[in-house]
């Protein structure tokens, strides 16, 4: 099992060098979880924009010698009208000025997927096999060990993704729900939806991502396994004592630290 620590500076790197919008603690957290799998070949992410999470994920797996593959969905706003492009301020300042240009020049998932093997090689010196899909109704049936929720504004828009993709998960894999907070109260309520429904049960509540598995018995099994890791920072993660599920109670495990320092 890969040794690891939390080390705030570690993750704030990630978080910078990749230009990440997720707080440092919740790559901590994502770094347990996949340390936690059984199997991590298949990933597919729901809302890549400029790839830093795929990247990050891309270099954990690497150091313990996993070759991955990552279906990344987003749309390509920016090939057209990117003036109008909500991120714009943002990619300008976070990506160097040669990658912000490419970036621009984007028409077409392959030139998306091009981009984003490009700019993994440059920031982390890995290679990443990755293919780039505009919307999900273009997803196939390959199930995955990893699936990450990061798009979808309204709550239908979040319970359609939900109900899409929710199925392609594997049940020893996790699915993750980033924004789990006021930001988007919505993607909040399509979720609560789902674990009313049966479909997610969580296993770690993380300072702005959740993670989920989709039967009980794993979300026991994995959480079982998280917490015998003799590298577990209990002073990080406790217990949510008693959460209650429609196939059971159990004690997922939740995040401490409210603050990053």
């Amino acid at each position: 099992m890969t040794a690891f620590k939390w080390n705030t500076a570690e993750y704030n790197n990630y978080r910078d060098k990749y230009s990440i919008l997720s707080a440092s603690l919740d790559l901590y957290l994502f770094q347990i979880v996949l340390d936690s799998l059984p199997v991590v070949e298949d990933i597919l992410e729901l809302g890549t924009y400029t790839g830093g999470a795929l990247i990050f994920l891309n270099e954990v797996l690497k150091k313990k010698n996993i070759n991955a593959q990552f279906t990344a969905v987003d749309h390509i706003a920016w090939a057209n009208n990117f003036s109008a492009f909500a991120w714009k301020n943002h990619a300008s300042r976070v990506l160097p000025p040669q990658s912000f240009n490419s970036f621009l020049s984007i028409k077409t998932a392959d030139d998306a997927a091009h981009w984003l093997k490009n700019r993994c090689k440059e920031v982390s010196g890995q290679d990443i096999d990755v293919r780039w899909l505009l919307n999900e109704n273009e997803l196939d049936d390959k199930k995955y060990n990893v699936i990450f929720h990061d798009y979808g504004q309204t709550a239908e828009e979040n319970t359609a993704t939900l109900d899409k993709c929710w199925p392609r998960l594997r049940d020893d894999g996790i699915y993750v729900i980033d924004d789990f907070e006021t930001a988007q109260p919505y993607r909040v309520i399509a979720t609560i939806e789902a674990m009313q429904q049966g479909k997610l049960f969580p296993v770690l509540w993380g300072s702005k991502k959740v993670f989920f598995a989709n039967n009980i018995d794993f979300a026991k099994t994995l959480i079982d396994k998280i917490k015998i890791n003799s590298n577990f920072e209990e002073y990080v993660v406790g217990t949510y004592v008693n959460f209650k599920s429609i196939h059971g109670t159990y004690n997922p495990l939740k995040v401490k630290l409210t603050t990053i320092q």
